[in-house]
């Protein structure tokens, strides 16, 4: 029999386990090749007149589970972790990266964040940024740009005399699987609404986003938007003009 669970005020690593004990019982007996593809799209819906219920974020399916972990219904859907995108993604195929993309790479970002980060930020560069900046990197800085520190699984990237305020944060596996902590995860939410609060204009990118189309060409779209979202920078009177070439 498991124990009745009620949404807190705060979720912990500690109700977050009481709250799926059930359906993680549950794929571990059969389904253990792929518990944690499925537990990725699985949502707590409640725990109430004996009953657990779990939807799957995308397909909306549910399952049920009795008090004592019995299966009570179970939609075909429920446990789908493997979706059509309805679309084709094309390979990103770069044959020439421009010579300030590497030494840019080199010169400005920690080796520790440059091993993790390298394939990513060449794209970046390369595609999204570097036409847009003429390809002079010369502006650019890596560094969390608010008070504090942000999360240690990001690499954050911004241009400093731009005359909007925007960012870049590239996100590592730990946030992306969710294999780091729930405080750990937090910091990374926490740090993302900062941004908001403080006018920022935040671009989350990470590896898929950038390796394929047409995921690249969004991006290029969503990053064009976000400079009519962010705030005017104020305190310096330099002006950074991006080029009108965006791709």
């Amino acid at each position: 029999m498991y124990q009745n669970v009620e949404f807190p005020r705060k979720v912990t690593e500690k109700w977050l386990t009481k709250a799926f004990a059930p359906l993680k019982d549950h794929l571990d007996k059969h389904h253990s090749d792929n518990e944690k593809e499925i537990m990725a799209w699985m949502e707590f819906k409640g725990n109430w007149d004996g009953k657990f219920i779990y939807e799957n974020t995308m397909t909306q399916g549910q399952i049920i589970f009795a008090q004592d972990g019995r299966v009570i219904s179970i939609d075909d859907n429920a446990l789908h972790y493997k979706y059509e995108l309805g679309y084709e993604r094309i390979p990103v195929v770069t044959d020439f990266y421009h010579p300030n993309v590497d030494k840019w790479i080199e010169q400005v970002a920690s080796k520790k964040k440059a091993s993790i980060f390298r394939e990513e930020l060449r794209l970046f560069l390369q595609h999204i940024w570097g036409p847009m900046a003429n390809f002079d990197f010369s502006d650019l800085n890596v560094g969390y740009p608010l008070q504090g520190s942000g999360s240690s699984f990001c690499l954050y990237v911004y241009p400093s005399r731009f005359h909007k305020l925007i960012a870049f944060q590239f996100v590592g596996e730990e946030i992306v699987k969710r294999t780091c902590s729930l405080r750990q995860y937090h910091k990374f939410e926490e740090s993302e609404r900062e941004f908001a609060y403080q006018g920022w204009q935040l671009t989350t990118l990470i590896h898929e986003l950038l390796q394929y189309e047409p995921e690249l060409s969004t991006m290029r779209e969503v990053i064009k938007k976000g400079f009519g979202l962010a705030d005017w920078r104020v305190e310096d009177d330099t002006e950074f003009v991006l080029s009108t070439r965006v791709d």
